[in-house]
């Protein structure tokens, strides 16, 4: 019976990275982790804080200038009315009383153009009270900070972000709506921000992934606990998605040889890892000693394991997997990628981009059962044999006891002999034979042997 011995490593071409990039049933999100630059942001602050104290002098001249024309104009109407009363008299005094003369109209004519003389000598006097202009960049009191000018709370922090998303244009049009701006305190140092944007169409969120990244670098930095999780969904087919299949045919090796930094961060569990323990744990009381070598029969037996949810519910006990599945079962589903991150992560849009696209490929991969099935079938077997190594060597530790490490569990050893020798002997023939069967099954690294024992525990 034929034995695969060899690991495909699935190839994927730049055509199909290139196709995935112009698809038009993905929808994506990002969760961006930085930290505000408290220099960079005091710089800003220190403007706006120019600003706010503008708008405040505005507000005070404002209210002082409301004050003053509202005397003015009082001190206008009684000019009014008292500049008649004494053009009256006085018109009186030179003409003689109204109406001794028949010349009524003549009369209080004088008596107007008098009093307008006097009116406009008084507004030459007093000119009216100039309102003052509103500053371009008036701030409102409501939004503005305290007055120390400091970042001393997330609040600020958050106003201030999203003071600056408001005020670009550009961002303005892709951060519009529903996004989120956390505190994240997984970062130290008190200064850490997690903006979360809305899942949109892939077009869009490939013009808004640099017009963030940029504004990282204006008022921010990244470091080495800062990440960037992608969440990718399909338009339809997420419920038909095979997450070992999209895990074994994720390449950890080409993230990782990226963002290498990020391969020994506690929040990005390595997924090759986890599903060889998952696969482990479900298949490990399938392989018993003289047990015949994985066959495609029995890797498919395995798979149908493993859409029983086995598999899966062992990869979901926390979300700090580098494919983290929680979300599937949601009412909008999707895969979360948490692969990306440490210092200077927005700084490489041209290397994110391409793992976006391999996010984007292999979630396609995984809903088509008949896709790559062969490449699937070889990762499988592969995974099998090394279980059944795991086991032959397990064996022979056994089988090499001396008599006085024995065990209740060695007992079969010794059934249908008739004394020690042939014990003995039988004991010999099985050694060889395993020994033998073990040249044919590939090699485990201390690595995989670790990650077994764990598992075997």
């Amino acid at each position: 019976m034929s034995r695969l011995t060899t690991f495909i490593n699935e190839k994927v071409s730049k055509k199909e990275i290139d196709d995935s990039l112009k698809s038009k049933d993905v929808r994506l999100g990002a969760e961006f982790e930085f930290k505000i630059d408290n220099d960079r942001f005091q710089d800003i602050w220190e403007n706006r804080r120019q600003l706010e104290d503008e708008s405040e002098e505005y507000d005070d001249s404002y209210k002082q200038w409301q004050d003053d024309h509202y005397d003015w104009e009082r001190e206008k109407a009684n000019c009014i009315e008292n500049s008649e009363s004494i053009a009256r008299e006085e018109i009186e005094n030179e003409y003689g009383k109204i109406g001794e003369d028949g010349d009524d109209v003549d009369f209080e004519e004088k008596v107007m153009e008098r009093a307008d003389g006097y009116v406009n000598q008084w507004l030459d006097d007093n000119p009216e009270p100039e309102e003052p202009q509103e500053p371009y960049d008036y701030i409102p009191s409501y939004d503005r900070g305290n007055e120390d000018g400091e970042v001393v709370d997330f609040s600020e922090r958050e106003n201030f972000l999203i003071n600056y998303m408001e005020n670009d244009p550009k961002l303005r049009k892709y951060t519009g709506g529903m996004w989120e701006i956390h505190d994240d305190s997984s970062l130290e140092r008190g200064n850490g921000i997690e903006l979360v944007s809305p899942p949109m169409p892939l077009k869009d969120f490939l013009i808004m992934m640099p017009l963030i990244f940029d504004m990282i670098n204006k008022i921010g930095y990244t470091d080495e606990e800062c990440g960037l999780h992608i969440g990718v969904s399909l338009t339809h087919g997420m419920s038909k998605v095979d997450t070992t299949k999209l895990i074994l045919f994720t390449d950890e090796g080409y993230i990782w040889n990226l963002f290498e930094e990020r391969k020994s961060n506690q929040y990005v569990e390595h997924m090759q890892r986890k599903i060889r323990e998952a696969l482990y744990s479900v298949g490990k009381y399938s392989y018993r000693r003289n047990s015949d070598a994985p066959t495609v029969e029995r890797v498919l037996k395995l798979k149908e394991m493993i859409m029983k949810n086995k598999v899966k519910a062992y990869l979901t006990q926390d979300h700090y997997h580098g494919v983290n599945t929680e979300h599937l079962d949601s009412d909008d589903p999707y895969i979360e990628f948490r692969y990306i991150g440490h210092t200077g992560y927005q700084q490489r849009w041209k290397d994110i981009q391409a793992i976006i696209a391999l996010y984007i490929y292999n979630l396609k991969l995984s809903r088509d059962p008949e896709f790559k099935k062969k490449e699937y079938i070889l990762k499988c077997n592969r995974i099998l044999l090394k279980l059944e190594a795991w086991a032959v060597m397990k064996e022979l530790k056994r089988l090499k006891k001396t008599k006085d490490e024995w065990t209740n569990d060695d007992d079969d050893i010794w059934k249908n002999v008739d004394n020690e020798d042939d014990g003995i002997e039988k004991k010999k023939i099985a050694i060889k034979t395993l020994e033998r069967k073990l040249t044919f099954l590939p090699k485990l690294s201390d690595r995989e042997i670790r990650s077994l024992q764990r598992v075997d525990s």
